[in-house]
């Protein structure tokens, strides 16, 4: 398949996925139609064939969105919600917990509810007196259910799998994170010394915001939004294409070859993932990169652009909620 004509096809899944309809009966005519359009594909007649393929990803993406939205709904914390249940759940952290004014929120992946076993979502909400779990860190808590709200920041959180909100009363750890989150979330910290040791008062934290991503706080984080820089505070494809620049340039200087000078980058660039976080945008910035990187070890530079079409063709396959999230735009 050419580049543009695998763009077409994944710009229209992009545009199913936009709009969540029906569920797998019609993610299943949407696959058909695609089927469909292989045999004239295959006999050289491409327009045709494109156009089908590309009504046919419509249909697929917008079942594959509308049964994600149904199986969010049918969930078991889902339901438990309404009814303000109090629950005890066994999760993992997802993520860092974000603070606000009273307490912090974040996310974390339920795998027992009560003794039962789910593999759900949940938008937590911490006391301000809480010591919220790391990211990797295993966690038995207990609150209760609430449910999401279906605009604003609630809506956000949907995008991300989550099911219900937990008002946690009580918790305890139950297990470490994973020595790779442990050594990423060493590495942050030691960062943030560095930078408070050496830097006035709020340029530590806006420091922190330009390399690692971290959010800084909302006071100094508002003259960026007021002058439309709020893209320098988050982590972008610049981070990931400076780290891969930068680890090939030192790779050269100590004399590795071409291949090993690539997989080098490739090995920073997943390590610069484990230290910012896999967020949406950072996922699609590894992407970009690893396409190009790869398309280069493979001593083909000019299909870059055809892999990147391809990555995005199976990361909306594998999660079509990314269509809507704004880091993955």
């Amino acid at each position: 398949m050419t580049t543009p004509a695998l763009w077409v096809v994944a710009l229209a899944l992009w545009a199913g996925c936009l709009h969540p309809r029906g569920g797998g009966a019609l993610a299943a005519a949407g696959a058909c139609a695609v089927t469909l359009a292989l045999a004239p594909a295959l006999r050289g007649r491409g327009g045709p064939a494109l156009a089908l393929a590309a009504a046919g990803l419509v249909l697929a993406g917008a079942g594959l969105a509308g049964a994600r939205e149904a199986a969010a709904a049918g969930a078991h914390l889902a339901r438990l919600a309404p009814a303000r249940a109090f629950v005890t759940v066994h999760a993992r952290a997802l993520d860092d917990a974000r603070r606000t004014a009273g307490g912090s929120w974040q996310l974390l992946r339920v795998d027992a509810v009560d003794g039962r076993t789910v593999r759900e979502r949940v938008l937590v909400r911490w006391p301000g007196s809480a010591r919220p779990p790391r990211l990797g860190e295993t966690v038995e808590a207990s609150g209760t259910l609430r449910p999401l709200g279906r605009d604003g920041f609630a809506a956000s959180v949907r995008l991300r799998h989550a099911v219900a909100e937990l008002r946690v009363a009580d918790h305890r750890l139950l297990a470490r994170a994973p020595w790779h989150w442990r050594a990423a979330e060493s590495l942050r910290a030691r960062a943030a010394r560095v930078f408070e040791a050496g830097l006035p008062d709020g340029h530590a934290a806006l420091l922190l915001g330009l390399t690692l991503g971290v959010p800084p706080p909302a006071e100094l984080a508002a003259p960026f939004d007021a002058a439309g820089l709020t893209h320098l505070l988050v982590v972008s494809g610049q981070h990931a294409v400076l780290t891969v620049l930068a680890v090939s340039a030192l790779a050269a200087r100590a004399g590795c070859g071409f291949r090993a000078r690539r997989i080098a980058a490739l090995a920073a660039l997943a390590w610069l993932v484990l230290l910012v976080r896999p967020q949406p945008a950072v996922l699609r910035a590894a992407g970009a990169v690893t396409a190009a990187v790869g398309a280069q070890l493979l001593g083909r530079p000019g299909v870059a652009l055809h892999v990147l079409g391809a990555v995005t063709l199976a990361l909306l396959l594998a999660d079509p909620f990314l269509a809507r999230q704004t880091g993955f735009l």
